[in-house]
């Protein structure tokens, strides 16, 4: 039988659920082998087509010169608690649009109904 806070819990996460509007995919590196003394890293899908959502925690800042605009800037992505992120994991987030964007994690943050992530993205315009 469920206690109360079990119930408020629930009823909570699935509130955060209806906010996922996008679907992510991670990716983490592997160690896998040591080569002429240097360690070979793979990448591995953790996971694959998970439910989220992504709010931008600063506006942009660019970097303008005459060779380059490069943008950098930081968001937060929203996801379920049950999902183990961790810092430096590459997370490609599909918005409701089918547009892809490329972020690494930062350190989660975990609440029993959801969990925040840090997301940095560093690209050139």
């Amino acid at each position: 039988m469920s206690n109360v806070f079990d119930v408020i819990l629930d009823e909570e996460k699935e509130i955060f659920e209806t906010t996922y509007d996008s679907k992510m995919k991670v990716t983490r590196k592997n160690e896998k082998s040591k080569v002429e003394g240097r360690t070979k890293y793979t990448k591995k899908v953790i996971y694959n087509n998970k439910d989220c959502s992504v709010v931008r925690k600063s506006d942009s800042q660019n970097g303008q010169t005459y060779a380059e605009n490069t943008i950098f800037y930081t968001e937060i992505l929203f996801c379920s608690p049950e999902l183990k992120i961790i810092q430096g994991d590459k997370i490609e987030v599909t918005d409701k649009k089918g547009d892809v964007t490329e972020y690494k994690a930062g350190v989660p943050s975990w609440f029993s109904s959801h969990q925040e992530v840090i997301l940095e993205r560093e690209d050139r315009a």
